[in-house]
């Protein structure tokens, strides 16, 4: 309900085995159900993990569920950054983006779970599920510490919405080996500043050109 054919699409490839949805795709595509260019990554079946699900109540009125982001959020994901404020989308892509393409979207929202973790929160509004926040590191090959970034919808801010998802991420991060995390954060980004500082171990910073560098070595306390 509330979905366009192609998200509806995209929905019910992803219930389906992981081994019949490259297949599944190809036939969407070709019936245009779907865009021509649409990615889709073989092994993400197998490897999307479900365990990260979970839901919270957050100042005991808003019910929070939370898991990992799917190919078909593409569409829930482009409207939560035409919600942002310009302040918002400049804290989280350190420029001043207007628009948010297909192409650049989806190449969001299909991820390689071996590397990238992304977490999305999500309320029921009116039947339909609304994403409302995202948590993501991605690590590169090579490197102990994995690159993160946030997001919360700002109407939502202030409930403890942010530092639940951080620290979702940071749980996640453990389970698969990563050593720490890192983040740049502008100078005037309080608030993102303040969920750092609320994590479960030290907090190194780095102030240089109106960006702090933080890093997070997880075997230290």
């Amino acid at each position: 309900m509330g979905k366009t054919l192609r998200e509806r699409a995209q929905a019910l490839i992803e219930i389906a085995h992981p081994d019949d949805r490259v297949e599944l795709i190809r036939q969407a595509k070709e019936a245009k159900m779907i865009y021509a260019d649409q990615i889709y990554f073989a092994e993400s079946g197998h490897l999307y993990p479900d365990k990260i699900a979970c839901s919270h109540r957050f100042k005991d009125t808003l019910t929070v569920r939370f898991r990992a982001i799917k190919p078909s959020d593409e569409e829930e994901m482009r409207r939560l950054f035409y919600r942002f404020s310009d302040q918002a989308v400049y804290y989280r892509y350190f420029s001043p983006i207007k628009t948010m393409p297909h192409k650049k979207m989806q190449e969001y929202v299909n991820v390689d779970y071996r590397y990238t973790m992304s977490i999305v929160a999500i309320i029921d509004e009116s039947g339909l599920g609304k994403i409302i926040g995202e948590a993501r590191y991605v690590k590169t090959q090579g490197e102990p510490f994995a690159d993160t970034a946030f997001v919360v919808d700002e109407h939502y801010q202030g409930m403890g919405i942010s530092t639940y998802l951080f620290n979702l991420l940071l749980r996640a991060a453990r389970e698969e080996g990563i050593a720490g995390f890192k983040a740049d954060v502008l100078e005037n980004n309080r608030a993102m500043l303040k969920v750092y500082e609320k994590a479960l171990y030290p907090v190194q910073t780095v102030l240089s050109g109106g960006v702090y560098k933080i890093t997070i070595p997880f075997n230290e306390s």
